[in-house]
């Protein structure tokens, strides 16, 4: 399975800033903050306490947090 990152800026560049989806369904956002990787479920204006070092370990997480199976 893998991950489909859409730039939420509309810039088309990397931005840092990446709408996550998982086989077509949204799992959420996540914004690179430094050298951090920030997570935000689908519809929340809040960020998730936990950071992480990479975009793929922060999309890994919100499929986890939907109930996704991503190693399938």
């Amino acid at each position: 399975m893998s991950f489909v990152y859409r730039d939420i800026t509309g810039t088309g560049t990397e931005s840092g800033q990446y709408e996550v989806l998982v086989n077509g369904s949204e799992v959420g956002i996540i914004i690179r903050e430094g050298s951090s990787w920030l997570v935000a479920r689908p519809n929340s204006n809040n960020y998730e306490s936990q950071t992480f070092l990479n975009k793929q370990e922060a999309a890994q997480h919100l499929a986890d947090l939907a109930g996704i199976n991503w190693q399938a």
